[in-house]
């Protein structure tokens, strides 16, 4: 019997070996942000919950120069 532990690191390698197949595509997109970024350019990323979360880590990732420390371009949306 398989343990629950075990089910999650298997359909995490699933997950993994799918994404394996596509790195010409993680390239283009990584070249397309590159340039984005050092052409003064932006790139948007957006969430909601746990998505802002990593939204706001992903900005701080790339951020040139780095931000300030405590500085956030996270804002929330006011409700409709």
């Amino acid at each position: 019997m398989t343990t629950l532990f075990e089910q999650t690191i298997n359909e995490h390698l699933t997950v993994i070996q799918a994404l394996s197949g596509q790195a010409s595509i993680f390239e283009r997109i990584a070249e397309q942000m590159c340039h984005a970024i050092y052409k003064a350019g932006k790139i948007i990323w957006c969430g909601s919950g746990g998505s802002a979360a990593d939204a706001q880590h992903l900005v701080a990732e790339v951020r040139l120069p780095p931000a300030e420390p405590g500085a956030s371009f996270c804002e929330p949306l006011e409700a409709a």
